[in-house]
């Protein structure tokens, strides 16, 4: 199994190798850019699996990246979001992960005060009768006060208890998860065209820097039902097409669709060759389906197969447009 994960990344190492040697005329051989660094890298040894959507989520194909931005982006950006998933799935009854949250009760009877807000373990547990969720409080840390006042709480009938899941950071950095897998999708089409055209730059700077928000980007802006519209019966995981009106809105759409810990897909918008990142605002735009590429990156036929796809549909090059 090491071997032909190792024989597979080679693959794709000298696959993008001659890629790149084809986008610097030469200049650099037999080397690999990571797509988000752009550092250069002579061997494999120093690179590692990069999945274009999360491995926990379900992800199965890959590309490369350097292993910084690779550990970085696990640990910075998907780690927020699969452990938002897991939660859900927790919550909603279909995860077995045990996780802490905190505890606000709400009672007439039970003064709260004596309380805040309390940290327990929440879990899962399916019984022969009916599957529950479990919350258990540890006393270390509370006061004798404290602890009367919870055992009051859960003995009353008609109390309730807000639950908080105490992430990190939630949804603010999970939600680039879908740009950093959209912007890698477009990658393993499109090769170095994408990664060294300046229309990436502050994509990879965003990923790069998820604490900050360089970028104004909401996946759930395009999500809804209303993408099944641009969708194939049976389309799986993700789909990529070409927004061609209106003109504004033109650029490439990356659909994630089938997913479990979402009930409608979602869209990533991702500006056209050398325009400026201004996504659309909403789903009301026409689209042309474009078909998924594999082991083209290497032939020389298929460089700068994301500007002649633009002048085929529009006639010129966007970048010609705005000159």
């Amino acid at each position: 199994m090491v071997n032909k994960k190792r024989q597979k990344r080679q693959e794709i190492f000298h696959e993008l190798a001659i890629n790149l040697a084809f986008y610097t005329e030469g200049k650099i051989r037999q080397r690999f850019a990571c797509p988000f660094c752009l550092k250069l890298f002579d061997s494999i040894d120093q690179l590692s699996d990069a999945h274009i959507f999360p491995e926990a989520l379900g992800g199965r194909t890959i590309t490369l990246a350097c292993k910084g931005c690779n550990s970085a982006i696990g640990s910075k950006i998907e780690s927020y979001e699969t452990e938002r998933v897991k939660f859900n799935d927790a919550f909603s009854g279909k995860g077995q992960n045990c996780w802490k949250v905190a505890l606000t009760p709400k009672s007439d009877n039970v003064n709260s005060q004596n309380i805040g807000k309390v940290t327990a373990e929440m879990k899962l547990v399916e019984n022969e009768a009916r599957t529950e969720l479990q919350f258990h409080v540890t006393p270390k840390g509370y006061s004798p006060k404290a602890l009367e006042e919870i055992s009051k709480l859960w003995g009353e009938a008609g109390s309730s208890v807000n639950v908080e899941f105490q992430a990190r950071a939630g949804w603010t950095r999970g939600k680039l998860t879908y740009l950093h897998s959209a912007f890698l999708f477009l990658f393993s089409q499109f090769g170095y065209e994408w990664a060294l055209d300046p229309c990436t730059q502050v994509i990879r700077e965003q990923i790069q820097k998820p604490e900050e928000d360089l970028i104004s980007f909401d996946p759930l802006a395009l999500a809804g039902s209303e993408l099944t519209n641009h969708l194939p019966d049976g389309q799986a995981q993700i789909s990529w097409y070409l927004i061609t009106e209106p003109k504004e809105s033109r650029g490439f759409l990356i659909v994630f669709s089938g997913l479990e810990h979402w009930s409608n897909p979602l869209g990533v918008w991702m500006p056209l060759f050398g325009c400026s990142y201004e996504p659309p605002k909403s789903i009301n735009f026409c689209t042309l389906p474009l078909q998924t590429l594999r082991g083209h990156l290497s032939t020389f036929n298929f460089m700068y197969l994301g500007h002649q796809l633009v002048k085929r549909f529009f006639g010129k090059s966007e970048t010609e447009n705005t000159k």
